[in-house]
């Protein structure tokens, strides 16, 4: 009896384990990760940016977070009509993006996203998810009157100081000749 629990008990840390590294959110197709949206870079400051638009701090309970919109955004990509796109700033520094989408051309936009980083994996009935260390792009597909949305989040800007000069540090060992 005391075997059969221990055989039950490594199965079950096993696939514990398992199961703990597996990512149900997709992996972007090679070299596709965004490093920001239309030509701001993540983390830009938002005062070296033309064009922006206060408006103000929307949903968010953070007070270091606000929103704005760009004068002469094209409101279209690939033939997809799109509603508005909002620019996010932490501290001043861009990190996220968050695109409403007319919803008649949710699955023209759906094909785009496929087509430019990769099969967004559904991680809910509505939501489906693309994600990496650094990004996470996320599609909200509407229900009960909520228009379709798109958000895409450079997830660096919480990294704290010691995470980031960590990082750093693995990059320059990678590059290490003696490896």
């Amino acid at each position: 009896m005391k075997k059969l629990w221990l055989i039950g008990l490594g199965v079950g840390l096993l696939t514990t384990g398992l199961w703990g590294n597996i990512s149900f959110a997709g992996n972007f197709k090679s070299g596709s990760e965004p490093d920001g949206f239309r030509g701001i870079k993540w983390g830009t400051d938002i005062s070296t940016i033309q064009g922006m638009k206060d408006t103000g701090k929307g949903y968010s309970a953070h007070p270091d977070e606000k929103y704005y919109t760009r004068e002469g955004d094209k409101l279209e990509t690939g033939g997809a009509k799109l509603k508005k796109i909002q620019y996010s700033f932490y501290k001043g520094k861009f990190f996220e993006v968050t695109i409403w989408i007319e919803e008649k051309n949710l699955q023209q936009f759906r094909n785009i996203i496929k087509e430019r980083f990769g099969k967004l994996h559904s991680t809910g009935v509505f939501w489906s998810e693309l994600n990496s260390e650094n990004v996470e792009l996320t599609l909200y597909s509407g229900y009960a009157g909520a228009p379709p949305w798109f958000k895409m989040v450079w997830k660096g800007i919480f990294k704290t100081k010691e995470e980031k000069e960590e990082e750093q540090k693995a990059k320059e060992g990678a590059k290490d000749e003696n490896w």
